[in-house]
Formats: C-alpha cells, structure tokens, sequence
C-alpha cells in the first residue's frame, strides 16, 4: 500500500494492527494460511518503461509473464 501514488498512512506496526483488525470483524472475508510461502510480490510500474520517442509503453527485458492458477497473468521476475 505504501507504493501507492497519494497513500498518506504510515505504515507503521500500529497502522497494520489497526488494519488487521477492522480486516478481521468483515464477516465476507475468510482467511486461509497457505501450505507454503508465496514467492516475494514483485511490483512493476509499467509507466517507468515508456517509449521516449513513441510514447509507448514496452516490456522491460528483465520481466515475464506468467499464466497463474485463477487464469491471470502476473509478473515474474528473472
């Protein structure tokens, strides 16, 4: 949440427990652990990869996509 452009919260441990607890009183949301760890969250702007001359927005070399289990693509970092 903190990358996001306009977020003004500090994200600090209070923050998140203040957060979590409102989280956890939405009788709509069920949580789950996962057997194992996520792989780490890699954040891609696409904006920071425009095309100088053309305006257009390119992959970056360093990126692939991947097809996840829900049928959406996602980042994966090289």
């Amino acid at each position: 949440m903190s990358c996001r452009p306009n977020f003004t919260c500090t994200l600090d441990e209070k923050s998140k427990a203040f957060i979590w607890n409102i989280i956890r009183q939405v009788n709509d949301i069920d949580m789950y652990e996962l057997p194992t760890p996520r792989k780490s969250l890699v954040i891609f702007n696409r904006y920071d990869n425009v095309d100088p001359e053309l305006g257009m927005i390119l992959e970056p070399v360093s990126v692939l996509w991947s097809l996840n289990s829900f049928g959406l693509y996602t980042v994966v970092s090289l």
